[in-house]
């Protein structure tokens, strides 16, 4: 058996939705772009999706953990327009987390991603 045969473990991927609909991150790197098929209601689509490591703080346990940031083209744009307000500037080259809230179920999800200054004792 070849790893390429399982599945990832269980807590690698980034989830917003079992995260109370919100989480602070901090990006890691340049995110890599792939198309990836997803089938919904029946209907198969192939979707522009980005992915990247990031620091999720997690609030309960107030552990940090490095997971595996999958995401598409809403957040990629607005993860743009933070890289090029000179206010902010790269993600990961300074020191701010992104937090990103959910809002809706379905194809009705919208994600809203906001800088944050980072606090003192981080």
């Amino acid at each position: 058996m070849s790893i390429y045969d399982s599945e990832p473990p269980s807590g690698l991927f980034l989830s917003i939705k079992d995260s109370n609909n919100q989480v602070a991150i901090r990006l890691f790197g340049e995110p890599i772009t792939y198309m990836k098929e997803n089938e919904f209601d029946g209907k198969k689509t192939v979707d522009k999706k980005f992915a990247t490591l990031c620091l999720y703080r997690n609030p309960k346990t107030k552990e940090s953990e490095v997971k595996v940031y999958e995401f598409g083209w809403s957040i990629q744009k607005q993860l743009r327009n933070l890289y090029l307000d000179e206010d902010w500037g790269d993600p990961n080259k300074s020191e701010y987390d992104v937090t990103i809230k959910r809002e809706g179920e379905g194809l009705k999800t919208k994600y809203f991603p906001d800088a944050k200054a980072p606090k003192a004792s981080q």
